[in-house]
């Protein structure tokens, strides 16, 4: 049974594995902590109604409510994950297709530029060609270049962001998976598992009531002790006795019935001679003489 528990443990301490993707958020110290007081406030919940058959059951079925509910959750993450990499990855592209849209443009610009004659840098000499509205649209050339230098630039950097916040939700969505893949194994294998839960818990249960019964008997027989009954030998022992003692009286009884029917059939012996005891012959006389008997007249 306890390798059972364990494992209804362990199942229960899963959900906790939801919590994954918060490492990166709220630090691997914190999201520590919340799965140590997890783990703690379950192993207590379980742990105090480990001996109750009707509140296992009850842990049993809250359990198997809960992993639906996890499993949605991470579920719901993760589809939010991707709809964000997705974004991204979007973006990426308009950003990319814009660094290349201004590479064209910057090539273009820059050709335009390389026809018009520029000035001398003393600023004093002015190259043939280079008319007052040449110099005007130089200038704008220049311009429009470093604008488009600039857009290019900022979507280069924007595209090398996403890439790195790509990375950040690829990495977030691999653990997401693995919870989620870990869920539903462990779903499976509870599911599998639950039939022979249910009997363990059964057996705990008539455990329970032979143990009440058990004590019950248990009480009857410590009465019983008291009455100086505690066994089977002793009882039969303490029976021999009385009627050893019944015996030992009944023989005492007969014994003076015996000397009592004696005396009865003396006197009525003599009574049927016509005698008594002061009408004795002589020879019955002489005959106690002889036995050593006293007389009346020898002063008895």
């Amino acid at each position: 049974m306890a390798g059972i528990l364990k494992k209804t443990i362990r199942l229960g301490l899963i959900v906790g594995v939801v919590a994954g993707g918060a490492t990166l958020l709220a630090g691997p110290d914190r999201v520590h902590a919340l799965f140590t007081q997890v783990q703690n406030d379950v192993q207590s919940a379980i742990e105090s109604t480990i001996d109750d058959p009707v509140e296992l059951r009850h842990q049993l079925r809250k359990l198997e409510k809960e992993y639906p509910k996890r499993i949605t959750t991470v579920r719901k993450d993760l589809a939010g994950l991707e709809d964000q990499r997705t974004e991204l990855k979007r973006d990426q592209q308009v950003a990319l297709r814009v660094v290349r849209i201004t590479e064209e443009d910057l090539a273009a610009l820059e050709d335009q530029l390389s026809h018009i004659p520029a000035a001398y840098e003393d600023g004093y000499a002015r190259p043939a060609g280079l008319t007052p509205v040449a110099k005007i649209r130089r200038d704008r050339l220049q311009t429009r270049i470093n604008q488009v230098q600039q857009t290019r630039l900022t979507y280069a950097n924007q595209a090398q962001s996403i890439e790195r916040e790509l990375v950040h939700l690829n990495r977030q969505a691999q653990m997401f998976e693995e919870a989620l893949l870990k869920l539903e194994t462990e779903y499976s294998a509870f599911k599998a598992q639950s039939m022979q839960l249910e009997r363990e818990i059964d057996a705990v249960a008539r455990n329970e009531r032979l143990i009440e019964l058990m004590e019950k008997r248990q009480r009857v027989l410590d009465e019983l002790t008291n009455f100086n009954i505690g066994s089977l030998d002793h009882m039969t022992a303490r029976l021999g006795q009385i009627r050893a003692e019944q015996e030992a009286e009944l023989e005492i009884l007969s014994s003076s019935d015996a000397q009592i029917s004696y005396e009865d059939r003396a006197r009525l012996e003599l009574q049927s001679e016509g005698l008594d005891q002061g009408q004795l012959e002589p020879a019955e006389v002489q005959t106690l003489d002889a036995l050593g008997y006293a007389t009346a007249e020898d002063g008895f």
